[in-house]
C-alpha cells in the first residue's frame, strides 16, 4: 500500500508541476487576430472594371471551444455601364455581415447590402429613375493564408434581391428579380 501511495503522490506532483502558471515563464495566450482588409479581384475582371467591392473585416474568436467568425462590413459601387436591355446603371451600396468558419479556412460568408441604383436613359421608355435596394447573399468557400496576406476563394453562393424601391424595366417588359449566382475571389491583409 505504501509503494501505491508514494506513486499516486508522485503522479500527482508531477501533473501539478505541469500547469501553466502566473509566473513570468508561463505558456502566454495566443494574441487575436487583427482587423482584415480585403477586396474582391474577380468582380472587376468579370465586369472589366465596372464593379468594385472593399470590405473590413473584425475577427471575433472564442479559444475555449474553437469557434471562429468575422464580423464585415464594407462598401461596393458600379462605375456606369450601358446595356441593351436596361440603359446606362450605376450603383453604390454598404454591406454588412458575417463569414463563419467550419474547419480551418472553410468558411460560410453570409452578408446584407443596402444599395441605392441609378438608372439614366432606361431601354424601355427613356425615363431616368433610383431605387433602393436591399440584397441577400450567401456563399461558401476557403481562406488561404500566408503570413499577412489571405486568398480567399469562394467558387458558390447565391444571392436575392429582397427589396427592391423602384424595379427598373427591361426591354422585354420583364421585371422579374430571380435569385442569382454569386461566386468571387477576394484578397485580404491584416493590419
Amino acid at each position: 500500500m505504501q509503494h501505491f501511495s508514494k506513486s499516486c503522490l508522485i503522479g500527482f506532483a508531477a501533473i501539478v508541476n505541469n500547469l501553466p502558471s502566473a509566473s513570468a515563464d508561463a505558456i502566454p495566450a495566443p494574441t487575436e487576430p487583427n482587423v482584415l482588409l480585403e477586396a474582391s479581384v474577380l468582380w472587376p475582371a468579370m465586369t472589366l472594371g465596372k464593379f468594385y467591392s472593399f470590405q473590413a473585416l473584425l475577427p471575433l474568436t472564442n479559444n475555449n471551444n474553437g469557434w471562429r467568425g468575422q464580423l464585415a462590413a464594407g462598401v461596393g459601387f458600379r462605375l456606369a455601364e450601358t446595356t441593351d436591355d436596361r440603359g446606362t446603371l450605376s450603383s453604390a451600396g454598404v454591406r454588412v455581415g458575417w463569414r463563419q468558419y467550419v474547419v480551418r479556412g472553410a468558411h460560410i460568408d453570409l452578408g446584407l447590402a443596402v444599395i441605392r441604383a441609378s438608372l439614366k436613359n432606361a431601354a424601355f421608355d427613356g425615363r431616368n429613375d433610383t431605387s433602393y435596394n436591399v440584397e441577400t447573399q450567401a456563399t461558401v468557400g476557403y481562406e488561404f493564408r500566408w503570413r499577412e496576406f489571405g486568398l480567399v476563394i469562394q467558387p458558390a453562393g447565391i444571392g436575392y434581391a429582397a427589396f427592391r424601391s423602384s424595379p427598373f424595366p427591361r426591354a422585354n417588359g420583364d421585371n422579374d428579380e430571380p435569385p442569382f449566382f454569386v461566386a468571387n475571389i477576394l484578397i485580404n491583409y491584416a493590419l
